[in-house]
Parts: C-alpha cells; structure tokens; sequence
C-alpha cells in the first residue's frame, strides 16, 4: 500500500516522539494512552510502549526531552 501524504488542511499530528507524520495515521501504530491515541513510526516502540506505557511515554516524549539539560 502506497503512503499517503496528510492533508495540508488536516490536524498534523506527531508520533509520541514527537516526529510530525507524514503520512496518513493508518501508516503508523497507534495505542490507547491516557484517553487518547497515541502513534508509533515502529512496531518495535509500539512493543515497549505496550509493556510499560507509564516509563516508554515519560522517556520518550517531547515534553521530558525539552526539561533535560
């Protein structure tokens, strides 16, 4: 299946990594966090999210690399 690039007039969205998609969501993994979807560029990350949601999203997230020095 060929990407597909989002749309310019979409919401973009970013992996938890916060790397901008883009392409479609349907190219990525998404997982459920915190009462929203969250995606993944690997199923790779996506399996250490899933085994521990709480330290993958914590060590992972744009917001934790931005507070280290």
């Amino acid at each position: 299946m060929p990407e597909q690039p989002v749309a310019s007039s979409a919401i973009i969205l970013h992996t938890v990594c916060g790397r901008k998609m883009t392409t479609a969501p349907e190219n990525y993994y998404p997982a459920q966090y915190r009462e929203q979807v969250v995606y993944f560029c690997t199923s790779f990350c996506l399996d250490a999210f899933l085994a521990d949601p709480e330290r993958f999203y914590a060590a992972h997230s744009r917001g934790s690399r931005e507070a280290r020095p």
